[in-house]
């Protein structure tokens, strides 16, 4: 199994490679193509088998997928084959959007909200955000009904809970922390 340090290398020579040539959104394109067909489990199997010869590998993208693709993208899809590896296509979308982002200075984030967040709020939370961390931040909203209101966020591993029940427990602490009275 081929690491993320392998992975990451491969999505950043792409990168520079697609920058360069003004194609990135592009070579964005053919990856988003290339998830799809390898979302398929019988051409997954055939490509990340390692018993399947170099030629074959080779005719199969062609065939299917270097038409369908931009040239420097099928030719990083050949690299790949020739040195065998084949496996960094296994998540290299998810490792490419990282590499990119981090790149960009695009911060990664969770919000978890009671209900749905709207998209005109979320890009005001982003917005907040953004100030706040001093570069875009890109956030994933998950609902979680039992918050009852509120917002609990994670940024770079900072976190708020602004949710009832994470205000109703800081409240109970406080309580719990003052000395009684008495004699």
């Amino acid at each position: 199994m081929i690491g993320t340090r392998v992975a990451r290398r491969y999505a950043e020579a792409l990168l520079d490679a697609a920058s360069e040539a003004g194609v990135l959104e592009r070579v964005e394109s053919d990856l988003e193509f290339a998830v799809g067909l390898l979302a398929e489990p019988e051409v997954s199997a055939f490509v990340l088998d390692p018993t399947v010869d170099r030629a074959t590998k080779t005719r199969f993208f062609v065939e299917r997928v270097a038409l369908h693709v931009s040239p420097l993208f099928a030719n990083f899809l050949r690299l790949l084959v020739d040195r065998r590896r084949e496996e960094v296509l296994d998540r290299f979308d998810e490792v490419f959007r990282r590499t990119r982002e981090r790149r960009e200075g695009i911060r990664r984030g969770r919000a978890e909200t009671a209900r749905p967040l709207s998209e005109e709020d979320r890009r005001s939370l982003e917005a907040a955000l953004e100030k706040a961390f001093g570069g875009p931040v890109r956030l994933e909203v998950q609902v979680r009904p039992e918050l009852v209101g509120g917002l609990r966020l994670e940024v770079e591993g900072r976190f708020v809970d602004a949710t009832v029940p994470g205000r109703l427990g800081a409240l109970r602490e406080r309580w719990l922390a003052v000395p009684l009275g008495g004699r």
